[in-house]
């Protein structure tokens, strides 16, 4: 049998009633992009390519273009997390009651 925990709080989702939500998250980067011109049209990647390639020296490690998440909630924490997905601190103001 399956047992399913809420991520968030622990709880145990298996026999619980309102059921579970699934939170599915993805995170990619986006690489800023410049308007093509003809010259960029025109020259030849492949040659420079190889004078990369040619030159020996080590290419920095690429960074992860994406990454796929995944979460069980319960009704409670889905609610919590609808309310405030970055769980941003929002600052508190103390006023006066006049």
């Amino acid at each position: 049998m399956i047992r399913y925990s809420c991520d968030m709080c622990g709880k145990d989702l298996t026999k619980v009633q309102e059921g579970r939500f699934v939170l599915k998250m993805e995170s990619c980067a986006v690489i800023p992009t410049e308007e093509l011109t003809d010259e960029d049209m025109d020259a030849d990647h492949l040659e420079e390519i190889g004078e990369l390639l040619s030159r020996g020296e080590e290419l920095p490690e690429p960074i992860p273009s994406a990454r796929s998440f995944s979460f069980d909630l319960c009704h409670f924490c889905h609610a919590k997390f609808l309310a405030n997905p970055l769980n941003v601190q929002l600052p508190k103001f103390d006023f006066s009651e006049n």
